[in-house]
């Protein structure tokens, strides 16, 4: 596992012969070492994988904010030395999925946006405006990583939510799953880019997919949809893509034999 800018991890497909796609993924209230499996095995994936804290995360020093999309930038310019970066895949994880689509704006390399377990786009950010009581958890990750007393909070979250404009502006495809009854990313906010991103792929779940019984599943959904926006044709993301509905058919086959929605 070979170190990138100090808060990022890449290992494997770097260097090839033949420069491969590059995965990157990063997340606010995840970890990159959540995720330090995916650039230990990216030999197999036919992709350069790496994975990042996002700014204020880990040790990762800067603050998350408008202005942060240039380290995204600088990531892509870093790995793009060895890696094909003309055929970039960007992932954000959760909120994390907030910085990215602004990343794709202005990076052309940019070619897909996954994001899980759904992240969020205005609804989240205009309640939070008005002060609506958010989850206590995620008003503290927030408040660390905008680096943002808890009580100006609401005032300093970065850009007011993304509007239809600038939704319908990239090209990029997005690849999103989304929670009926997410407390931070409500499906309502799902609506928006449902009715103005070209190229949406979505995945409702009745259970937010960080659950344990839930994430390997979103774990080989988000990774298969990665590969599959930068451009790779191998078995591996055939099979992560099988797997993962493999275990959604279970799933949802045991809430439905428990009652319960899926």
């Amino acid at each position: 596992m070979i170190p990138a800018a100090g808060f990022a991890w890449r290992s494997g497909g770097l260097p090839q012969r033949t420069r491969l796609p590059l995965v990157l993924l990063g997340g606010v209230t995840v970890t990159k070492e959540q995720w330090a499996p995916v650039p230990a095995r990216a030999d197999r994936l036919g992709a350069a994988a790496g994975v990042t804290g996002l700014p204020g995360v880990g040790e990762n020093t800067l603050t998350y904010g408008t202005d942060s999309t240039p380290m995204l930038t600088h990531l892509v310019d870093l790995l793009g030395r060895a890696a094909d970066a003309s055929r970039t895949c960007v992932g954000g994880l959760g909120f994390g999925g907030h910085l990215t689509p602004r990343h794709a704006l202005e990076d052309l390399r940019v070619r897909g946006l996954p994001t899980a377990p759904g992240a969020p786009v205005r609804d989240f950010l205009r309640r939070a405006a008005h002060r609506t009581p958010l989850p206590r958890l995620m008003t503290l990750t927030l408040s660390h990583v905008i680096r943002t007393p808890m009580d100006r909070l609401p005032a300093a979250l970065p850009g007011g939510g993304a509007d239809e404009e600038r939704l319908a502006r990239p090209r990029t495809p997005v690849a999103c799953t989304a929670c009926r009854v997410d407390p931070v990313a409500p499906l309502s906010g799902v609506r928006l880019p449902e009715r103005t991103v070209p190229h949406l792929r979505l995945v409702e779940n009745a259970a937010l997919g960080a659950r344990p019984e839930q994430a390997a599943e979103t774990r080989l959904w988000l990774l298969s949809q990665a590969l599959r926006m930068a451009g790779t044709a191998n078995g591996v993301r055939r099979a992560a893509s099988a797997r993962a509905r493999v275990l959604r058919a279970r799933r949802r086959f045991a809430h439905t034999a428990a009652g319960a929605p899926a």
